[in-house]
């Protein structure tokens, strides 16, 4: 069975301009109070989170959990280098 590599996520706030690196997904989400899951559903659209929710603005649930990023913008590492 193939294991399956990490992806590293950075975290970006445009109006602070501060950024937080993590070695996955799931320590992303530990960071920021959210389930794994849930990062992983927000990076797998291929948006930044900020962008995705703008369409969902209906679904309380997803504003609600984009609160808890406090400004930051999650991105992929390979997305993040292609950001900047």
């Amino acid at each position: 069975m193939e294991t399956q590599k990490a992806i590293k996520v950075v975290a970006y706030n445009p109006t602070t301009e501060k950024e937080l690196h993590f070695s996955c997904k799931a320590q992303c989400a530990k960071y920021f109070g959210l389930k794994a899951n849930t990062v992983i559903r927000w990076l797998d659209n291929g948006m930044p989170v900020i962008e995705l929710l703008t369409g969902l603005e209906r679904n309380q649930v997803e504003i609600k959990k984009q609160s808890k990023l406090n400004g930051f913008e999650l991105f992929t590492i390979k997305e993040w280098l292609d950001y900047v």
